[in-house]
């Protein structure tokens, strides 16, 4: 309700959550900083059983700032809690800049 109101300079950021009324999960949330004129928002689609629980496979996002920007996600599968290894070495010579 808050968000619908008009713009307010004293206003903080304003979060709109929409949740799925059987599923209790998020599917679309919005982010507006009005006193900068600044917005974010994102739909979740797909939601799928994990071994961690409902998961959004599919996300797309909308930012709007000095350009607008969009942003589509979508995972082909999820692990979790498993160790990450990354196949690259470290050549020798390599100095760590400080």
């Amino acid at each position: 309700k808050r968000s619908l109101e008009d713009p307010d300079i004293n206003k903080p950021i304003v979060q709109d959550l929409w949740v799925d009324d059987t599923t209790y999960r998020i599917t679309r949330l919005n982010v507006e900083d009005q006193r900068l004129n600044k917005s974010l928002l994102t739909d979740y689609e797909d939601h799928r059983q994990t071994d961690g629980g409902s998961f959004p496979f599919k996300s797309k996002t909308v930012i709007k700032a000095d350009k607008i920007l969009k942003i589509d996600i979508e995972y082909q599968k999820i692990s979790l809690n498993n160790d990450i290894e990354f196949p690259f070495n470290i050549p020798i010579g390599y100095e760590r800049i400080q």
